[in-house]
């Protein structure tokens, strides 16, 4: 049982390309996807193994390399120096599950091309929803209740700002959507946007 759950947030700044093996179909490298939603994702042992290598790649002390195996579990394949494997024999430990744990990362927000203002971070009331439900979930939970957005039923899109919209409209790609302002939706993406360091997230959300 793991005893701290806190939310892990990240932000691509390069195309990211997580694939799921190969195919003969129209997309030859296709890319991890949720099966229920179809949305993308990462999966949590993509993110552990390249955690793990990154910090294998940059530590070679003996104490560094025992508490990289001791946060990941000792990998009986790995190529470990003498010091590291009599470490943990010693102690009778050299079959245990690692300290930390991932999800699978998911969808919060997308950036699309906006006609307005270059483009705007989009996402919709199931992801929402989730990330709430997520939140929830923490320990110690998230007290924070401008991160917890809920959209009320309604026809139209909301944004943070009018900085994106056309009179009442968004147009996105090829897609025109009626549009109307939300101050929730503004508290949610100024709060979101301090943690990512994305101050101008408040106003193209």
């Amino acid at each position: 049982m793991f005893k701290v759950a806190q939310p892990l947030f990240f932000h691509v700044i390069t195309p990211l390309h997580v694939g799921s093996g190969s195919d003969l179909g129209i997309v030859d490298l296709p890319i991890q996807r949720e099966k229920h939603t179809g949305f993308p994702k990462i999966e949590a042992s993509s993110l552990k193994g390249s955690f793990r290598e990154t910090l294998e790649d940059k530590y070679s002390d003996v104490n560094d390399r025992i508490k990289v195996n001791l946060v990941f579990g000792l990998d009986a394949s790995n190529e470990e120096s003498e010091e590291v494997k009599a470490f943990f024999e010693q102690k009778s430990h050299t079959e245990f599950a690692g300290a930390l744990g991932l999800t699978d990362a998911r969808i919060l927000l997308f950036p699309v091309k906006s006609m307005k203002g270059i483009f705007a971070w989009v996402t919709c009331a199931k992801v929402l929803q989730r990330f709430t439900i997520d939140l929830n979930l923490c320990h110690p939970p998230i007290e924070n209740s401008n991160l917890k957005f809920s959209p009320q039923n309604t026809t139209n899109a909301l944004c943070s700002s009018r900085e994106v919209m056309i009179s009442d409209k968004i147009v996105l790609e090829e897609f025109t959507f009626e549009a109307e302002t939300n101050e929730k939706l503004k508290n949610f993406a100024k709060h979101l946007g301090d943690i990512l360091g994305l101050p101008e997230l408040e106003n193209k959300c």
